[in-house]
């Protein structure tokens, strides 16, 4: 780098020394033209100035022997004292830059021309002057290619040294501005490189630091904490070791108080080990669990935490994220009062390759301490608060379920109870309706808010009714859109009806997966996108209708369709094989025999109208043919005695439903 910046400077230099004025004086001929902020930046550095007459003259050339002393001077290059090895015919001691030639040749920055000669007063071409700097800074032994002037023409474009200027003739001699634009081009990719790095290094410095906080620590659960001869003294779980403490999260031994260190039994601790003791920099309490992210979804390697951020565990950005973390799994264990304690710790060690995810496993990022805890013994529907796990939707809104069973006021607050639990409620209980289901959050100081109420009358609004049954919806569910409602609080609510059509609210189940909720024909479905919630009614009809909390079927609410006339006889003349003339109008002539009574063909002129031909003159009026005398009024051919009147064989008579 020092040579580099040797050779800026001294090129430069070179430039300056073909005459000089003032470093801070403008020059009218480059104002405004491609030169100026090369000459504008080099003469703000004292690096160029201009001719005495006030102007740059950048169209003027350089000569071969100015550049070989700019070079020279650059390097701090040294002549040799061997005079047989220089070659050059056209330059002896008296020139005035033999010395600085010399030490080019010597050196390997210049070679010549083919029959003997420098020609230090010619003027130095493009592709000469590339070519000198090029071999300068040393680049020629890595070129895989030295074809001359190609390879080092794409060489100096490479490095940019070509950059603004615009010539596409480098044997044509090189101006003074071009020249300019060139070391402009070196010193801005000198700093660009110089400001990379020091980026690298600041980061490797950082990723060392990082190392160190990441292996700094080792995690365990405290087992015991006394005092002893003065000294504070601790035992994990596991180990039969007991440690001298000498400090605990940052605070001196010296300054503690034996509650204090008693306060960390049974906690998760990272600790530093050292000749004296162990320092105590970190200590996990199960209330930090509130924080933790849920994997709510596995599949393969892909993970989904409940903030809904995915990630492809096997990815390259996954393990760059990580790869200067420690991870450390912690089993944990909870008691039937929901009560959590830290039952075992791995320490798994450093980046991901020693870690595995699975669904409901806590995830807590410590970014303080380099590491990420990994907590697992719970499922997706618990939630921690406060270090107790309490029943919850398993989603990322944390809703809870239940039905209102009464609600009561006092002067200062109001309390609803919701199953068996009461609980005072952030607004109005009667907000809380007796005997609804409702979905609502808690928080930490154990006050419900209400989210949704979900009254049977609901079912009057714009539900979505189910009608495939459940093996023709499994493709449905796993295949469309429903997925994006597994991010939902899911529910499915089992209602029941009685005789006179009430509906009532049985029972609930809360699901985590909605690949996992049986969708059956009847069901209805709610969808609460404002709240983040997805409901199924369950036993229901599909052809039912709620109203205000009573159900009905159609065929309970549909009347039963009247016949078009009424017979006037109970006995039916003998048919003749044609139709008569007085037919009615609308009668088929050929209508099949199962086609519905009341439009036979073959009906005799003088039978009642409505009756089917060939009926048995036992057959009541209006029942089709071949019915059996016991058939109700109405009923089509073949269908069977019991069927209800105007039912048809195989299609459905308008209006009516089957229960069944």
């Amino acid at each position: 780098m020092k040579k580099f910046l040797a050779i800026v400077i001294v090129l430069v230099l070179g430039l300056a020394a073909f005459s000089s004025i003032n470093a801070a004086q403008q020059f009218p001929d480059v104002t405004g033209t491609k030169y100026d902020s090369a000459v504008s930046k080099l003469t703000s550095l004292e690096i160029v100035n201009g001719f005495p007459d006030g102007y740059f003259k950048p169209e003027e050339s350089v000569t071969r022997a100015q550049i070989a002393k700019m070079i020279v001077e650059s390097l701090k290059l040294q002549k040799s004292n061997d005079i047989a090895l220089f070659q050059f015919t056209d330059i002896n001691s008296s020139h005035w830059a033999y010395q600085w030639i010399k030490a080019a040749f010597d050196n390997k920055v210049i070679v010549g021309y083919p029959d003997g000669t420098f020609k230090p007063e010619n003027q130095v071409t493009y592709q000469e002057a590339f070519t000198m700097i090029i071999r300068a800074l040393g680049k020629e032994a890595s070129m895989s290619d030295t074809t001359w002037p190609k390879a080092y023409i794409e060489l100096a474009q490479a490095m940019g040294l070509t950059t603004s200027i615009t010539t596409t003739t480098y044997n044509a001699p090189a101006n003074r501005g071009d020249v300019a634009i060139s070391l402009f081009n070196m010193i801005s990719s000198d700093e660009q490189k110089q400001k990379e790095e020091a980026a690298a290094k600041a980061a490797e410095e950082s990723k060392k630091q990082e190392q160190a906080k990441a292996k700094a620590l080792t995690y365990a659960i405290v087992s015991s904490a006394d005092e002893t001869k003065n000294d504070f003294v601790v035992k994990f779980y596991g180990d039969k070791t007991k440690y001298t403490l000498l400090s605990l999260e940052g605070k001196s031994a010296s300054k503690l108080t034996l509650a204090k260190v008693e306060a960390i039994n049974d906690l998760l601790v990272g600790y530093k080990e050292t000749k004296d003791g162990i320092d105590i920099n970190d200590v996990v309490k199960q209330s930090d669990l509130d924080n933790a992210r849920i994997i709510t979804k596995k599949s393969d390697s892909v993970i989904t935490f409940s903030d809904k951020k995915t990630w492809d565990t096997s990815s390259t950005s996954f393990k760059d994220s990580f790869k200067l973390y420690s991870f450390v799994r912690v089993t944990c264990s909870v008691d039937d009062d929901g009560d959590i304690t830290f039952d075992k710790v791995d320490n798994l060690g450093i980046g991901t390759s020693n870690v595995t995810f699975a669904k409901a496993e806590r995830i807590l990022q410590d970014s303080e301490n380099n590491v990420v805890f990994i907590f697992k013994g719970f499922s997706v529907s618990d939630k921690i608060k406060k270090g107790v796990v309490t029943e919850g939707s398993g989603t990322s809104s944390d809703y809870e379920y239940g039905m209102v069973a009464k609600t009561r006021s006092t002067t200062k607050k109001d309390y609803v109870t919701i199953g068996k639990t009461e609980y005072e409620v952030s607004s109005k209980s009667k907000d809380f309706e007796t005997d609804t289901f409702v979905v609502f959050e808690e928080d930490d100081d154990g006050i419900v808010k209400l989210v949704k109420a979900f009254g049977v009358s609901m079912l009057d609004g714009s539900v979505t009714t189910i009608v495939k049954s459940k093996s023709d919806y499994q493709d449905y569910i796993s295949t469309s859109g429903i997925k994006k409602y597994n991010s939902y609080a899911k529910c499915i609510i089992e209602v029941e009806w009685d005789k006179k059509g009430k509906i009532t609210v049985e029972d609930w189940e809360e699901y985590d997966d909605i690949e996992d909720m049986d969708f059956l024909k009847g069901d209805r479905v709610i969808v609460d996108t404002k709240n983040g919630v997805f409901v199924i009614f369950s036993g229901l009809e599909p052809n039912g209708v709620a109203k205000n909390g009573t159900y009905t079927v159609a065929a309970d609410i549909t009347p039963t369709p009247k016949p078009t006339a009424t017979p006037t006889k109970t006995a039916t003349p003998t048919p003749k094989p044609t139709t008569p003339a007085t037919t009615p109008a609308t009668t088929p002539a050929t209508t099949p025999a199962t086609t519905p009574a009341t439009t036979p063909a073959t009906t005799p002129a003088t039978t009642p109208a409505t009756t089917p031909a060939t009926t048995p003159a036992t057959t009541p009026a209006t029942t089709p043919a071949t019915t059996p005398a016991t058939t109700p009024a109405t009923t089509p051919a073949t269908t069977p005695a019991t069927t209800p009147a105007t039912t048809p064989a195989t299609t459905p008579a308008s209006g009516s439903g089957d229960r069944s």
